[in-house]
């Protein structure tokens, strides 16, 4: 399998989050009826006819129109045309997929789920022409008669507008599909049970049909599957599967790793939450895990409010068990690992070197301070707990050997308000010709930024990107994002035994994430006019037969 692959999930992934997130839902939250908030605690029936080896199923277990109904009511007045401009745009986008209208030929009999999943990563699983991706489309239906009808006029119509139409019967199924045109994509669809199905290949209908009359092939009868979402404890509108093992990228005919990502989203007065359970069948070991007292960690109050945050406890530890686990995963490594050599090159350091000594407290922040530049990387600061002075000088040292040695570094102390800072500089030399004379010899300029700089306190250790964010974390006068009402409100979510959590400001300046991560940004850009803050919390692991599950939270507070 490709990497490609692994983008495609993503994609999909971003695409249903969208469904799942649109305004109606954040309109919903002042005024949700008791049956909303609580959720339903069932798995997505499509999972029965759904192939082992599906790569992602996101499912809405709630009917979209009661989310859409109780949003206009809720909505102010001011923003009921901007709610309906979102569903319109909402249901142009399944009208683009799929050729479906919405209104005409699915609100009538929809029942209380849809379904979207990757059935397979390439249908014909011939590497050497391309991926060829699998989808399906499970709609539940509330009214037999009416889907029926609805289905034929939805049929009949694409005929007339110039697509072929082919009939076949696959184990007692009807399965109807169209050509691709200049207005429409190709299609497949049939009635399966209680569930009207869509596809962009007849061969997907085929495996769904096969899944259902011989169980063992589906998806529901997964181990993975199975542990990861009766893990789920929550009520919820809606969950996601993504089959970790199916993206491995192994080797032909080496053991897949077991391991899947269950997501299930609910929703909340102030926002909505998700709780996310991994599982895995590689034992590693337990980090130290913390209190939600920010108190505790004393390290966030170095960083500004504004910013965004990642923090925790025992970096060192859990550097090493997310490495560990992506080795299971090449494809997703390699990605991972060119991010890590781009931070690494800018930088002047190797991350791994860096976070070797962090064994205690530590908080690494976003500056909300502006970006300027088209090339320029994000402001920002780490701010690490100093628990063995010796051990934190040789890293330091080291560190500052590397910034030389590997990343041609200039490396060189300042003094500030009495405070010596280590700055790790790039220099270049900038040459021009003398407006004297021709033949006067070239001028040479020497210039340089500033890649990191570094200091510390018997306490702390400090580095950054900046003199200037540095300086702000060490300003006495600083504003720390513990005073925030915002961030007050959110952390106030998280579990009692969180091991660490990253919290995102929507009034930060993310403009460097379009930069560095396009895919990442066109993804999550539609969502951001409706986030306040964004907070997600790794919370532990459940141990004892296998598998291992780790649980965490994704808190989503909107506007």
């Amino acid at each position: 399998m490709k990497p490609k692959s692994i983008f495609v999930s993503i994609a999909l992934v971003a695409a249903v989050l969208f469904l799942l997130s649109i305004t109606a839902v954040s309109r919903v939250l002042s005024a949700s009826p008791n049956e909303l908030l609580q959720g339903v605690k069932t798995q997505p029936i499509a999972a029965k006819f759904l192939p082992k080896r599906s790569t992602l199923v996101a499912s809405l277990l709630v009917n979209p129109d009661r989310l859409s109904l109780f949003g206009e009511l809720a909505a102010k007045p001011g923003d009921r045309a901007s709610l309906k401009s979102e569903l319109l745009a909402w249901k142009q986008q399944i009208k683009q997929v799929w050729a479906l209208d919405y209104d005409k030929n699915i609100k009538p009999w929809l029942g209380d789920e849809i379904t979207l999943a990757v059935t397979t990563t390439d249908l014909d699983r011939i590497a050497e022409n391309g991926l060829q991706p699998g989808y399906l489309l499970a709609l539940a239906v509330k009214k037999s008669g009416v889907a029926k009808q609805s289905l034929d006029n939805f049929w009949q119509s694409l005929a007339i507008s110039g697509s072929d139409l082919a009939f076949e019967q696959y184990q007692g199924v009807a399965i109807l599909s169209a050509s691709a045109t200049a207005t429409s994509p190709a299609l497949a669809g049939a009635t399966l049970g209680k569930f009207v199905l869509f596809a962009n290949d007849p061969k997907v209908i085929r495996n769904a049909v096969n899944d259902l009359q011989v169980p063992d092939l589906a998806l529901a009868n997964l181990d993975t599957y199975q542990n990861s979402m009766r893990s789920l404890t929550s009520g919820r509108i809606g969950s996601a599967f993504v089959n970790l093992g199916e993206l491995a990228g192994t080797n032909a005919g080496a053991k897949r790793p077991e391991a899947g990502l269950a997501v299930g989203l609910a929703l909340d007065k102030s926002g909505i939450k998700a709780e996310t359970i991994l599982t895995t069948d590689t034992q590693t070991s337990t980090s130290t895990t913390v209190s939600n007292q920010d108190e505790n960690n004393l390290a966030i109050s170095y960083i500004s409010d504004g910013s965004t945050l990642l923090t925790g406890r025992d970096l060192n530890q859990t550097w090493q068990q997310f490495t560990n686990f992506l080795q299971s995963y090449p494809d997703l490594n390699a990605v991972v690992k060119q991010s890590i050599e781009s931070l690494e090159t800018n930088s002047g350091f190797k991350l791994e070197d860096a976070v070797a000594w962090v064994k205690g407290d530590y908080a690494i922040g976003v500056l909300p301070n502006p970006v300027t530049s088209q090339d320029a990387s994000p402001n920002w600061v780490f701010v690490g707990q100093n628990t063995d002075a010796k051990v934190v000088n040789e890293a330091m040292a080291r560190l500052d050997n590397d910034a030389r040695v590997n990343g041609n570094l200039t490396v060189g102390e300042i003094p500030i308000d009495d405070r010596k800072l280590t700055v790790w500089t790039r220099l270049s030399a900038v040459t021009s010709k003398t407006k004297n004379s021709a033949n006067s010899p070239n001028a040479s300029t020497v210039t340089g930024t500033i890649a990191t700089v570094h200091s510390q306190t018997p306490e702390y250790v400090f580095l950054a990107s900046s003199i200037e964010a540095i300086e702000s974390a060490l300003n006495s006068d600083r504003t720390p994002i513990t005073k925030s009402p915002t961030f007050k409100s959110i952390t106030s979510t998280l579990p009692r035994n969180h091991q660490g959590y990253a919290y995102i400001n929507n009034t930060a300046n993310l403009s460097w994430l379009g930069q560095k991560f396009p895919a990442i940004k066109s993804s999550i850009e539609p969502l951001l006019p409706h986030v306040k803050a964004l907070n997600i919390a790794s919370v532990g692991k459940d141990k004892g037969d296998a598998p291992i599950i780790q649980r965490g939270q994704i808190f989503v507070a909107l506007q």
